[in-house]
């Protein structure tokens, strides 16, 4: 304080300060109050209408003007944003991209790296015609558990979650290990050498026979094999089968390849169910208190650096 103030260290204020223990009061706040008061050159004359109208400034300062990682991105290299999308590295991002030279024409998809999901736009339903313009569409339950995806290359497995983060300890890297992957060696076709799957990791309520909510306070992530509740795998898309990327490929024929080569098992792997009735599936999401559905198109190609836009975007949330 005395540094801070400015104190002659030989001063009376700061032999005070320095043995205030000594003195009768013994009180270093009122000690400390009445110094710092003597030296207030004036009086502040603003008012608490004045300190929130600042408080507001500031607000709208911040909100207005802050940087998102998309605009730094977009700043560092055009290219640089989509890329991440993809790749979520800055370390790919750099080296890919080192200077404004260089281009990314295509983004591929990289087994054991994860990448950015495909997002779907949130609409009203009577949005979704207008959107569709006529065409068939798919119909899939809104799950209420965690974006996961799988990758796999023989016996090896690796789990992302939406930002990327690793859980391959958690639900096993062999077909001996965790609490979800030593319970799939019968899910693939002999055909499978190595696969990147799209879904949504949830709770299985063996006994019940039901989906856990996250409203039932359970994590997935914590989940343990021989435990009630068991980690349950929902695929709804193939990106990548057998060294080949799938994603420029129509969402309907990605379907039909993951069908063949993909079986359920039960309480621990479910491909997800298409409808085509909109009305009917939201009604019925709505009984059961999920949240909600997904309208795909079928022609659309899964895009991780789509921004979520009407114009552009193949999956719809209601």
């Amino acid at each position: 304080m005395i540094n801070v103030l400015g104190i002659d260290k030989r001063s009376a204020d700061a032999v005070r300060l320095l043995k205030y223990r000594q003195l009768k009061s013994n009180d270093f706040a009122s000690l400390a109050s009445s110094i710092i008061e003597a030296r207030v050159s004036g009086q502040d004359e603003a008012t608490i209408h004045d300190v929130n109208s600042s408080l507001d400034s500031i607000a709208e300062g911040y909100n207005n003007k802050c940087l998102s990682s998309d605009t730094i991105l977009k700043m560092y290299h055009p290219d640089a944003s989509q890329l991440y999308d993809v790749t979520l590295s800055l370390k790919l991002v750099c080296e890919r991209l080192p200077n404004l030279n260089a281009s990314v024409d295509t983004v591929e998809l990289t087994l054991f790296k994860p990448f950015r999901p495909m997002l779907a736009c949130s609409v009203l339903p009577d949005i979704v015609p207008e959107v569709m313009k006529g065409a068939e569409f798919y119909v899939e339950t809104k799950f209420d558990g965690e974006r996961v995806q799988m990758h796999r290359d023989v016996d090896t497995y690796k789990y992302f979650s939406r930002n990327g983060g690793e859980f391959s300890s958690t639900y096993g890297e062999t077909p001996l290990q965790g609490s979800l992957t030593q319970y799939l060696q019968n899910a693939f076709s002999a055909s499978v050498k190595n696969c990147i799957l799209d879904g949504e990791m949830i709770g299985w309520n063996r006994i019940d026979k039901c989906f856990a909510t996250k409203g039932d306070h359970v994590d997935v992530k914590c989940l343990r094999s021989g435990d009630t509740i068991n980690p349950c795998y929902v695929i709804f898309d193939l990106l990548y089968l057998n060294d080949t990327q799938l994603t420029s490929l129509p969402l309907h024929e990605r379907l039909n390849r993951l069908r063949k080569v993909v079986r359920e098992v039960e309480d621990y792997l479910v491909i997800a169910e298409q409808k085509t009735e909109v009305i009917n599936a939201l009604t019925d999401a709505v009984g059961r208190r999920e949240e909600g559905i997904i309208v795909k198109n079928p022609q659309s190609l899964y895009r991780s650096d789509c921004p979520c836009r009407l114009s552009n975007c193949g999956y719809f949330l209601m």
